[in-house]
């Protein structure tokens, strides 16, 4: 798709479908509306899909009217390309616009046939985002990282990992109980852990930043302390 047709469908606030999450399911040659997560889990362009290489973004500028696209300098104002004396170059607008649409594509590939490619394209400040799946999704399936079985590697989605979260702090149950729980809540398999070793995972991560929240409390006023204690017996011994 263009970038021209990307801002249609992410402007128009009628399109339909909108989707809360990327379908799930085969996804060849189509693209999709979603609403963007905002949670503190990340994932915000969460999908189905396996793992991905040979990721990058690229941002772009346009005008807001036109869609023109035009440059951001160094300076803080927009230009433009013009060709000045046989060479292409950036030439600083005369009016600078007053709304410009920033526009953000995030380009990755599927690990294992980097032939089928997803581009999630938004606008800084808006709520969705268009999901685009080019290719053939390959039939094969090949172990991810360190496994030795071959299955289909998919990421958990954030709301899991934020239930998980909330498990473990809430209710303080056993690591074992927590898995059992959510695993008897649902059928699907992807509103749920992946295995224990995940919930392992996420409770040494909760644990970790308990302490850092700790730390960052006690230490400065463990410094005070000392720094008052070497000032008392500095005035000490000139006494």
């Amino acid at each position: 798709m263009s970038n021209d047709e990307c801002v249609n469908i992410l402007r128009d606030t009628d399109y339909e479908p909108l989707y809360d999450n990327v379908p799930t399911g085969l996804k060849e040659n189509v693209f999709c509306k979603v609403r963007m997560y905002k949670g503190k889990a990340g994932g915000k362009y969460w999908d189905d899909c396996s793992a991905r290489v040979g990721s990058y973004d690229k941002k772009t500028y346009y005008t807001d009217g036109s869609l023109t696209e035009i440059r951001l300098c160094g300076d803080g104002t927009y230009g433009i390309r013009k060709r000045v004396e046989g060479k292409v170059c950036v030439v600083t607008m005369d009016q600078q616009p007053l709304h410009v649409v920033v526009l953000n594509r995030l380009y990755s590939k599927l690990q294992r046939d980097t032939s089928y490619q997803c581009r999630i394209t938004y606008i800084e400040g808006s709520d969705c985002f268009v999901a685009e799946y080019m290719g053939c999704f390959p039939e094969t399936v090949v172990p991810h990282g360190n496994a030795k079985v071959g299955s289909e590697y998919v990421r958990t989605h954030p709301n899991v990992l934020r239930d998980i979260a909330a498990a473990l702090q809430g209710d303080k149950k056993q690591l074992k109980r927590t898995y059992d729980d959510m695993k008897a809540s649902t059928n699907h398999d992807l509103e749920r852990p992946r295995d224990k070793k995940q919930v392992r995972k996420k409770m040494h991560i909760c644990t970790s930043l308990f302490t850092q929240r700790c730390n960052s409390i006690y230490l400065p006023v463990q410094r005070h302390s000392i720094c008052k204690i070497k000032v008392l017996h500095n005035v000490s011994l000139h006494g």
